[in-house]
């Protein structure tokens, strides 16, 4: 073979090493190395409600390691250590209450999931933040009237905050059907006065009233964090019609 012909197939075998080369770094890298994995909840509310009152942190170790855990504040400073040193082998979770190391009530905010390897500056962290929210949501049920069936009504929630209805055991009505209603139409128009920073969400839900009386359910707001507003006990909240 001539070097006029060596010299570009050379260039090209040289090439399809390199680019092999990178392939190979990144399938390493797409397996998250050594520590694989992490993941932790996006949004929790210890507030003893029994709904989401731990933060839940998950990840894997490939082989067995001396982890450390520590969830920290906005500003870097470590407000609780959930492992210290501790050795994993394998798949792991771990739950913070929201306290601090001194045991006191972490404030509301948004907080990280560090956790290092013995031996390791490389620190690894779940994608997604972990938010510690405790409010309840801003909510009201501006009407609600039961006919043909069916319980039909209009609330006011938070942007992000779901419409829950749940019969006396408090198991949520699956046939629950909420929407955002075109906010131009007549039937997105509240009754009552309008809440700022809340958005009209219609509601319909076959109900059976020998089954759910209406006195038995209960009509929530619930948001991203788990924390419930109870609808129908809030100051004003309306009388359920009912049409025959």
């Amino acid at each position: 073979m001539s070097r006029r012909v060596a010299a570009p197939v050379l260039l090209l075998l040289a090439a399809a090493v390199s680019l092999a080369a990178v392939f190979a770094v990144q399938r390493i890298e797409s397996g998250g190395g050594p520590l694989a994995e992490p993941w932790a909840s996006t949004y929790f509310s210890p507030n003893g409600d029994h709904t989401d009152d731990l933060a839940r942190v998950r990840f894997t170790t490939k082989r067995a390691e001396r982890v450390t855990v520590r969830v920290v504040d906005s500003a870097g400073h470590t407000v609780a250590t959930l492992a210290a040193n501790e050795r994993v082998d394998g798949k792991r979770e771990l739950r913070w209450d929201g306290t601090t190391t001194a045991g006191d009530a972490a404030p509301e905010g948004t907080y990280r999931i560090r956790i290092t390897r013995s031996g390791d500056d490389r620190v690894y962290s779940p994608t997604r933040p972990t938010v510690l929210d405790i409010t309840p949501p801003i909510g009201r049920l501006d009407r609600a009237t039961y006919t043909n069936g069916e319980l039909r009504g209009l609330a006011l929630l938070e942007p992000d905050t779901r419409l829950e209805i749940v019969d006396s055991t408090g198991a949520p009505l699956e046939d629950l059907r909420a929407f955002l209603p075109n906010p131009d139409a007549h039937s997105a128009q509240p009754v009552g006065p309008p809440i700022a920073d809340t958005v009209p969400v219609r509601f319909t839900v076959p109900l059976d009233l020998s089954e759910h009386p209406l006195d038995t359910l209960g009509i929530f707001a619930v948001d991203l964090a788990g924390n419930r507003t109870d609808l129908r006990t809030a100051d004003g909240a309306p009388t359920i019609a009912v049409i025959d």
